[in-house]
């Protein structure tokens, strides 16, 4: 029973990361690569509000996404007054899927930036955004 409650944790940690991976990733030939589809809620999103985004899901207040996505100007099929066609659930499902995969999903998100940041300037953007939704108060800037 131990082992088979153990083998459910794992296999739900790994659909929960999978959740969030197929949230920002596209497949294609094999290879994960970050998406660019215009039905995708991250591909709107500018560094410092996915950092928000990021922090909104791991502060864990699922009652608190849909104001906290308002205020970051995020809204249905609107992101900063530019027309997205996304629906606001689809950003709500892409905060749920950071959420569910906790540190998973952290990491994912990471690598997402990462791999999508035109500058250093847009890593330090997200972090910025991440910081100024979670108040830790941690000087960024040294």
């Amino acid at each position: 029973p131990a082992a088979a409650a153990a083998d459910a944790w794992l296999c739900n940690r790994h659909r929960a990361e999978l959740g969030a991976a197929t949230a920002l990733y596209a497949i294609a030939g094999g290879a994960p690569r970050p998406s660019r589809t215009k039905s995708a809620a991250a591909t709107h999103l500018e560094p410092h509000v996915f950092g928000a985004v990021v922090a909104q899901a791991l502060r864990g207040a699922p009652a608190d996404d849909a104001a906290t996505l308002r205020a970051l100007g995020i809204e249905s099929n609107r992101v900063r007054g530019e027309w997205t066609g996304v629906s606001l659930k689809r950003h709500l499902d892409l905060v749920e899927a950071l959420r569910s995969a906790g540190v998973g999903g952290l990491a994912v998100a990471s690598r997402y930036l990462w791999e999508t940041a035109t500058s250093k300037a847009d890593v330090l953007a997200f972090y910025r955004g991440a910081d100024a939704l979670a108040g830790t108060g941690v000087d960024i800037d040294g």
